[in-house]
C-alpha cells in the first residue's frame, strides 16, 4: 500500500506516524519537518531593488526547518534557485541582485521538503543600471564665472542629456565644493527641467564647482560636474583716491585723479569722481591700468575766479565701478587740495605817496589779500 502514497505526502504519513510513536513513548515534539505557512515580507509590491537586498519572511519555523528561495520573471511559469537550505528561522537572506534587470521579478521562499508551503512576493523590479548623463550636461557654472555671494544665479543643464527608463519624478540634486573634496548641498528633489535658481551663499573662494546628480527609482545614480573652477565672491572692492595737482591756479588748471581698488575690477564699469566745487569739466577717463585695479580721469577747472581750502576727489559707495562678480565698491576721499583761481588783489601800498624832493631810494610796501608767489 506504502506504493500508493505520493512523494508529497510521504513526508506527511511520516511525520503522523513519527508523532504517534512518540506520543506513546510519553514525549511530544512538534513536526520538525514541515513548516506550516510562509508569507513573504520584502520585496513588496512594486519596490525598485538594487545591488544587495534583504529578502524576508515570517513563518510558523521549528528547529532545525529549512527553506530554498527562487526568483522569477514570469510568475514561476520557470525559476531560478537563489539559495537551498536557509535556516527557516533566519527569516532573513541578503541577495546580491547585481547583474540583473527587470520590471516583473517575484520572489519565492519554499519549504525545503514540502514544495507546497511557500509564500511569494508581490511584482517588483530590479534596476542596476546607472541613468545616463553626458559629460557636457551642466552649462553653468562650468569654470570661470565670477557670482557675488549673496546674488541669484541660475544653475542650468541640458535636460535631455538625462536619461533613464525608471529616472524618479523629482531627480535631481544639486551640491557645490569650494576643495574638490566636501560637497555641500544645494538642492534635491528638483525636477529635471534644465535651471534651479540658487541664492549664492556669502563666501569668498576661487575654487568653486557646482555638481548635478540624477537618481533612479533604484537609486542608481549619475552626475556631471563643473568642468573648471569659478569664483564666488562676497567682498565689497575697496576704493583708495589721490590727487596729482595741489594747488589748482591759472597756470594750471587740470587735476588728475587716481583710484586704486584692492581687487581687479570689471572694466566694462567705472567710479564717479566729484571735485569739490562747481566749476569743473566733465571727468575724462583714461582708462584702467596694472590688471584692473587702477583707474585714472582727469579734470580741467573753467578759470572760474574762486578759492578753496580744501578741496576733495570723492568716490562715493557703490558710484559704477564693480568687481569681476558685480560687487559694488567701497568709496573714499582724497586728501585735500587748494583751488585758488582768484586774481590777487592789493589791499594797501605804503608810503601812500611819494614827494618828488626826496632823493635817493624808496622802499614801498604792497600788501595783497593773500600769499604771493
Amino acid at each position: 500500500m506504502i506504493n500508493n502514497i505520493s512523494a508529497n505526502n510521504l513526508k506527511k504519513v511520516f511525520s503522523v506516524t513519527l508523532t504517534a510513536i512518540l506520543l506513546v513513548s510519553g514525549f511530544f515534539v512538534g513536526d520538525v519537518l514541515a513548516v506550516a505557512s510562509i508569507t513573504v515580507t520584502s520585496p513588496t509590491a512594486g519596490v525598485y531593488w538594487r545591488g544587495t537586498q534583504n529578502i524576508t519572511w515570517i513563518a510558523d519555523c521549528q528547529p532545525g526547518d529549512q527553506v530554498n528561495i527562487y526568483y522569477s520573471t514570469n510568475d514561476f511559469v520557470s525559476s531560478t534557485k537563489i539559495a537551498d537550505g536557509v535556516a527557516c528561522n533566519a527569516y532573513s537572506y541578503s541577495w546580491d541582485t547585481t547583474g540583473k534587470n527587470g520590471a516583473n521579478y517575484k520572489i519565492k521562499v519554499r519549504d525545503k521538503i514540502d514544495p507546497d508551503v511557500s509564500g511569494v512576493s508581490d511584482v517588483f523590479t530590479i534596476d542596476n543600471v546607472n541613468p545616463t548623463i553626458q559629460i557636457t550636461t551642466l552649462v553653468s557654472p562650468n569654470g570661470g564665472e565670477f557670482w557675488a555671494g549673496g546674488s541669484s544665479k541660475n544653475i542650468t543643464w541640458t535636460a535631455g542629456d538625462i536619461t533613464d527608463i525608471n529616472l524618479e519624478a523629482n531627480p535631481i540634486s544639486l551640491s557645490y565644493t569650494t576643495d574638490g573634496a566636501t560637497w555641500n548641498p544645494i538642492a534635491g528633489g528638483e525636477a529635471n527641467d534644465g535651471s534651479y535658481s540658487w541664492a549664492v551663499p556669502e563666501i569668498d573662494f576661487s575654487t568653486v564647482k557646482v555638481k548635478i546628480v540624477a537618481t533612479d527609482l533604484a537609486g542608481n545614480t549619475a552626475s556631471d560636474e563643473s568642468n573648471a573652477i569659478f569664483t564666488i565672491d562676497s567682498t565689497h572692492p575697496i576704493a583708495t583716491v589721490i590727487t596729482s595737482v595741489n594747488p589748482i591756479f591759472e597756470g594750471a588748471l587740470i587735476q588728475t585723479v587716481t583710484v586704486t581698488y584692492d581687487e581687479a575690477m570689471n572694466p566694462a564699469t567705472s567710479p564717479v569722481i566729484t571735485l569739490t566745487g562747481t566749476n569743473w569739466g566733465a571727468q575724462t577717463p583714461a582708462g584702467w591700468t596694472v590688471g584692473n585695479t587702477v583707474y585714472t580721469a582727469t579734470f580741467t577747472h573753467d578759470g572760474t575766479q574762486e578759492s578753496i581750502s580744501a578741496a576733495v576727489a570723492t568716490v562715493a559707495n557703490a558710484s559704477g565701478a564693480t568687481d569681476l562678480a558685480a560687487n559694488s565698491e567701497i568709496g573714499d576721499d582724497s586728501s585735500a587740495f587748494v583751488v585758488d583761481t582768484q586774481k590777487a588783489t592789493v589791499i594797501g601800498v605804503t608810503p601812500t605817496a611819494l614827494v618828488e624832493a626826496n632823493v635817493g631810494s624808496v622802499s614801498v610796501v604792497v600788501t595783497f589779500n593773500e600769499n604771493m608767489d
